[in-house]
């Protein structure tokens, strides 16, 4: 089933990402200072503050695999995790029952030949939407067969907030992706990957001789670079996010290579107009086969020493480890078991005091919240 519209969140507290959310609050947040969701945004799904992985509570159990977490309030306690066919809430009961700020975005309502099961993202008022739905790559391995031929560039009048989730479109600039390639993904990725505070436009290309890679283009839509295939037709790599992730701060953006088969987590930089690959390691997957969920990772602080890890699944999906980039390779730095499968999202919050609240959802219903929320 194609789902049209698309549930995105906002939260409260000062979230260090790479748009300084507390310093640009979100039109028509209920908060003074709100933050939002990093990866219901821009698709980047890097947090500000540290995560505790030694701090686990169980929420509740919901019917079934745990599906998407689309919202939770400020301190981390309630929590809405979606289904397809509704919504159920669960929450531990020190925070009120409210889910903070839903921007519902319907890619249809933005463009008319939209992907109809795609995300919009967005940096401020411009917003990338996958369009020209295509069944001429067969690989189908996120839900079906529909993958983008192309992605537009929509200038906006106003920045999506609750109140005015579709803004008026001021000027459109659409990038069509070359037959026979597709791009096999739900969403762009908007990151700043050469630090000069403007995003990048990060997209999946695949086709069926030589798989998938990593393409970049710049905000006018001209093409910046265009990383190494996987080698062979389906054969997917799952985009992950961006961040200061080098043993030096050195701006990296993240994929997962093959994360059905081996799952290799592989770091880029973007120099001299190549993507070009600093480090990897492998055994871990932010996918199953089928699944439309693709954001089974975050870009993280779990150590506390201020330099974020990169939080994704082992290739069972149960256990979650962060990885850290140094100068002689990668290392795992911290993880905590899962006692089911991994079925949902990670979905995380800065909260008030620079802590950071995740919540996952697992396969025999379970909803486990990672880290200490906000005390009340």
């Amino acid at each position: 089933m194609l789902l049209a519209t698309i549930a995105l969140v906002v939260g409260v507290a000062g979230c260090a990402t790479d748009r300084d959310a507390a310093s640009d609050p979100t039109t028509g947040a209920t908060m003074a200072a709100p933050a939002r969701l990093e990866g219901a945004t821009t698709g980047n799904p890097r947090l500000g503050g540290t995560l505790d992985l030694s701090v686990v509570t169980e929420l509740g159990t919901v019917a079934g695999p745990a599906g998407r977490v689309i919202a939770l309030d400020d301190r981390g306690a309630t929590w809405s995790i979606g289904h397809g066919d509704g919504e159920s809430s669960v929450g531990d009961g020190s925070a009120p029952g409210v889910l903070l700020g839903h921007i519902a975005v319907d890619p249809l309502r933005m463009v008319s030949d939209a992907l109809p099961d795609g995300r919009p993202v967005w940096w401020g008022t411009t917003m990338v939407v996958l369009v020209q739905p295509t069944e001429r790559y067969g690989h189908g391995v996120l839900g079906d067969a529909v993958e983008a031929g192309g992605f537009e560039i929509l200038d906006l009048a106003a920045e999506p907030s609750p109140t005015v989730p579709h803004p008026d479109v001021v000027e459109r600039t659409r990038v069509v992706t070359r037959a026979p390639a597709v791009i096999e993904g739900v969403a762009a990725l908007l990151v700043d990957l050469d630090g000069d505070g403007r995003p990048e436009i990060v997209t999946t290309e695949s086709d069926a001789e030589v798989g998938a890679r990593l393409v970049v283009h710049d905000l006018d839509g001209a093409l910046l670079a265009r990383g190494e295939p996987v080698g062979r037709g389906n054969r997917w790599r799952n985009q992950l996010g961006a961040g200061p992730l080098g043993p030096d701060d050195e701006i990296e953006l993240v994929d997962v290579e093959t994360p059905h088969i081996g799952g290799v987590v592989q770091w880029f930089g973007l120099q001299d107009g190549e993507l070009r690959h600093r480090s990897g390691t492998d055994s871990y997957s932010t996918h199953r086969i089928g699944s439309r969920i693709l954001d089974q990772g975050l870009i993280v602080d779990v150590t506390g020493d201020g330099r974020p890890e990169v939080l994704v699944p082992t290739q069972d999906q149960r256990r979650l480890v962060a990885l850290s980039r140094t100068s002689a390779g990668v290392s795992e730095v911290a993880g905590v078991d899962l006692p089911a499968r991994l079925s949902s999202n990670l979905a995380g919050l800065t909260t008030a005091d620079g802590g950071v609240v995740v919540a996952v959802g697992l396969e025999d219903g379970t909803i486990l919240r990672l880290g200490t929320p906000t005390p009340g």
